[in-house]
């Protein structure tokens, strides 16, 4: 413990709070030990920021107004004594870290305050070696104190996350066994956590993605093994999968897997995210997109195809495979300025108009466009109608 040669002051005890700060409360009616405690405590280590008062009633005003990670009490005080100040203070902090340090010391005091949940027992002796035990075991009592409410603390952040996710969440141990599930599970596959902890993950699984599903379950629960007494490793893998609904309706899902292992023991958590209705619009673009009559070309922030459909393939001249990675640009006038008009664009959530095309063979085609900017992410579409012919007839 680190030493220093006198005590702290500050002239607003609860103002502003040093986190890293251990505040004791220090209960006793003796006035002289209240500030032999208080001193000797500060000298012996400067993580301690020490509050005493004379009477129990005291201790409990400040307990409800302020926080504490650990109080020391006299036992024998008058109105109320050490063990019912004990009692008293496990009816609203349960845990919070209570050590008895007092004077009138017998085995049945030391028992009583066992049977009353007293964190430890001490009694005062002369010397001033009891204040370094006594600053010793605060500080470690503290210290469980503060990571066991820390704990807590997570633990409610994630139990309010998971019931309010729209996702589903499940948890399964290293057998693959389901272990936890959040309310969204019930709402997206129509399955209660009842009817699903303790089974086998794969009853939300349609068959046709049964074995990826499994070789991305057994890669995270051997894949990540690192056979170490206290190691903690994070693993992560995203697939998709079918999934299949209590009433026998397909779900379409992508699947954040996550593996954590500690001491040896494996868990993997599994957030699942309903698409069915995003792949059922792919669905549907996808066939609007391969049987248009009119060109649809979809290209990158560079202007580059990335996807043409055949009517697209017709209009340029050229096969699928020779025209992804060209851009209008390799099929436009010399007079036409491609990096101004791609600019215009990149600025702009729509445009129109009306484009000389030259092809490969040298035969040029009037068309007209119509393009959308960022129907996803950094992917652009273009829809060509040629329109040569219209103005042949005109």
């Amino acid at each position: 413990m680190d030493k220093t040669a006198g005590t702290r002051t500050a002239p607003d005890p609860f103002g502003s709070h040093d986190d890293r700060l251990i505040r004791v409360l220090h209960v006793d009616d003796d006035s002289h030990m209240v500030t032999l405690v208080s001193t000797f405590l500060t000298r012996e280590s400067d993580s301690l920021d020490v509050h005493s008062v004379t009477s129990a009633e005291e201790g409990l005003a400040l307990l409800r107004e302020h926080p504490f990670d650990c109080i020391v009490s006299d036992y024998q005080m008058p109105e109320m004594d050490g063990l019912e100040l004990l009692s008293e203070v496990r009816e609203s902090s349960p845990d919070l870290p209570f050590i008895l340090f007092t004077g009138k010391g017998s085995e049945e005091i030391a028992s009583d305050a066992i049977t009353a949940g007293v964190s430890d027992y001490l009694q005062k002796r002369g010397g001033k070696d009891q204040y370094a035990l006594l600053a010793n075991r605060i500080e470690n009592l503290a210290k469980q104190y503060r990571s066991q409410q820390a704990l807590v603390e997570r633990e409610e952040r994630y139990r309010r996350l998971t019931e309010t996710a729209p996702f589903a969440i499940v948890t399964v141990d290293d057998e693959g066994l389901v272990q936890f599930t959040n309310p969204a599970v019930a709402e997206i596959f129509g399955y209660t956590e009842a009817e699903l902890i303790g089974g086998p993950l794969l009853r939300l699984v349609d068959e046709r993605s049964a074995t990826a599903f499994e070789d991305a379950l057994d890669r995270l629960l051997t894949g990540g093994s690192t056979g170490g007494a206290e190691t903690e490793t994070v693993s992560w893998e995203g697939i998709a999968v079918t999934g299949r609904h209590a009433d026998g309706r397909v779900v379409e899902s992508t699947v954040g897997c996550f593996a954590f292992e500690h001491d040896g023991t494996v868990q993997v958590t599994f957030v699942i995210s309903d698409v069915t209705d995003e792949v059922r619009r792919e669905h549907e673009f996808r066939a609007v997109f391969e049987r248009a009559f009119d060109a649809m070309v979809i290209a990158n922030d560079e202007g580059e195809f990335v996807e043409v459909n055949p009517a697209a393939c017709e209009l340029f001249g050229l096969p699928e495979s020779e025209l992804l990675g060209r851009s209008i640009r390799g099929f436009a006038s010399p007079e036409f300025d491609f990096e101004a008009e791609w600019a215009s664009f990149q600025a702009a959530d729509h445009d129109r108009g009306r484009f000389d095309l030259v092809r490969p063979d040298g035969q040029r085609r009037i068309v007209d466009y119509a393009a959308t900017r960022e129907i996803v992410p950094g992917r652009h579409l273009s829809i060509l109608r040629d329109v040569t012919d219209q103005r042949t007839d005109a």
